[in-house]
């Protein structure tokens, strides 16, 4: 097994003093963005875990959490150690193989597949395994939902579709509002609990979640996930994605037809079948174990300083990839130096304002989020205040670019009393609160926020309006691509609503340091503070 030794451990870290930078002048919005251009600059490489530039990115945080003040947690530095191994997964030839009854074919990548490994072995392989059409995939008994009723899918191939079937039928599940089984990351969980060699999910334009250029970004260069057990040896075979075009041609060669497969899986009673048809695969693995780490700093409360409140926000990104217009660095300004530099400028005014909290507040920049949410998934199972006593979660997930709205956007909501909160403060704003319901992608499953609150925490994902009081100004301003080289900082961008969004994050993180009672799960929201 190799050992990625560049990053094994905290104590390793530079312990040189805090980086000199003439900030003090500075308004909370210059601030900000000064914190912004430096975190999404080339020199930080797109801020990839376990490599130089997380080094440099946690170094450069760290060190402005000591020049404002930000104590380290009790006992610790402020560093967490998050146990991660990357792996480099390389498609043998650049193909599959599919046998279907009607003859032969490959399949390219990443044209039309997209395949990963996390096992730490030399090569994942496997030739002639059957393929099963699952359905979406899911097992949901409180649905009455179970796409694996009656079949055996160990050691096969599996196709499924993205989402879950409310989308199609909004008496069922969530109806338009995604649930969790919606999501790609529970679809390979699922499938490889039941036993299963991969799990392929269906891409099909206009309706997933993502493109596929985004899904290529994402998976073109190492993957990376929490270390399992046994070293991850024996971890599940591969996961991916797969063009419709390509899954239209299996299952007409296969002789069934597609369209009216798809209408019977978001039906009750869909039975999951093989397609008469095998593919062949071979990845070349590269495997290193190592240590990631979360940058965790606090401000200590007053009479009930024993509680917290947890602010974050993922400081990692897609490092160096596939090059796009000859720019292979996706800096992730928007997602997420902007985040970052916020919860830095938070901590400044709180500390330089010397304002009263009675909670403490826990200020946590995530690493790997875009790798699956892996350092709050760390964090949750690992907290500084377990979950009985942390109030709240706020995730400061893209700040900028943002331009003057009327409204703000709120995700997860309806599931907690946070709901009020917000609503008051933007109310005091002059704004209204659109809680996004019903929310068609899923986003709050794929944010940090999704973690804190499986752990039983309350909290809400809070996002800058689209209701713009200028929208041919805000649309002649460039807005970055998501998950591209692109997303880099620009003189061009809008700004105009980026102190309205930092002073409504400003103000609610206040409020739940200070509110005497918790926040409150609502009866049926699925949640509790005992999960």
């Amino acid at each position: 097994m190799n050992k990625i030794i560049l990053l094994a451990s905290a104590a390793i870290l530079s312990c040189s003093g805090p980086v000199t930078r003439d900030t003090n002048g500075l308004s909370d919005f210059d601030y900000l963005i000064h914190h912004l251009k430096v975190l999404s600059s080339d020199d930080f490489g797109g801020r990839k875990p376990l490599t130089e530039y997380e080094t440099k990115t946690i170094e450069y945080i760290r060190d402005e959490y000591e020049a404002l003040g930000l104590r380290p947690v009790p006992g610790c530095s402020y560093f967490q150690n998050v146990e991660e191994i990357a792996t480099e997964s390389s498609l043998r030839g650049g193909e599959i193989q599919v046998q279907t009854p009607a003859g032969e074919f490959s399949v390219k990548a990443p044209e039309d597949l997209i395949v990963w490994t996390s096992r730490n072995t030399a090569e994942v392989a496997y030739k002639d395994v059957e393929l099963v059409f699952a359905g979406y995939g899911i097992t949901a008994s409180e649905y009455g939902w179970d796409d694996f009723d009656g079949i055996d899918v160990r050691g096969k191939v599996l196709l499924v579709l993205e989402n879950d079937p409310g989308k199609y039928d909004t008496d069922i599940f969530g109806g338009k509002s995604m649930t969790y089984y919606g999501r790609a990351s529970y679809k390979y969980e699922n499938a490889f609990a039941k036993g299963a060699a991969g799990c392929l999910v269906i891409h099909i334009p206009g309706s997933s979640a993502y493109t596929f250029n985004a899904l290529k970004a994402a998976h073109s260069g190492r993957e990376i996930s929490l270390v399992g057990d046994n070293g991850d040896v024996d971890a599940p075979g591969f996961s991916g994605w797969v063009g419709e075009s390509v899954v239209r041609r299996i299952f007409a060669e296969s002789g069934v037809d597609y369209d009216s497969a798809l209408t019977k899986a978001g039906k009750s009673g869909f039975k999951s079948f093989p397609l008469q048809s095998r593919i062949s695969i071979a990845i070349d693995v590269k495997a290193e174990t190592g240590i990631s780490h979360n940058v965790i700093g606090m401000i200590p409360g007053t009479d009930l300083k024993d509680e917290c409140v947890v602010v974050a926000a993922h400081w990692d990104h897609l490092g160096i990839g596939v090059p796009v217009d000859g720019d292979a660095i996706y800096n992730g300004a928007g997602d997420n130096a902007s985040g970052v530099a916020g919860m830095l400028a938070h901590i400044r005014r709180f500390i330089k304002d010397g304002t009263p909290l009675r909670r403490s507040v826990v200020f946590v920049a995530l690493t790997s989020e875009e790798d699956g949410l892996l350092g709050s998934e760390w964090y949750a199972a690992h907290p500084v205040f377990p979950a009985t006593r942390t109030a709240a979660a706020v995730n400061i997930d893209g700040g900028a670019p943002l331009g003057k709205a009327r409204n703000i956007e709120v995700y997860a909501g309806g599931l907690s009393s946070v709901d009020s909160t917000v609503t008051m403060l933007g109310a005091a704003q002059g704004r209204r609160v659109d809680i996004i319901n019903p929310d068609t992608r899923g986003i709050f499953f794929r944010t940090d926020l999704f973690n804190f609150l499986r752990a039983g925490i309350p909290g809400v994902f809070v996002c800058g309006g689209q209701d713009w009081i200028d929208p041919e100004g805000h649309r002649s301003h460039f807005n970055p691509p998501y998950h591209h080289p692109k997303d880099e900082w620009r003189d061009d961008w809008d700004m105009s609503g980026v102190m309205d969004h930092w002073d409504l994050i400003h103000a609610l993180i206040q409020e739940y340091a200070n509110q005497t009672e918790m926040p409150r799960w609502i009866p049926g929201s699925g949640f509790s503070r005992g999960n």
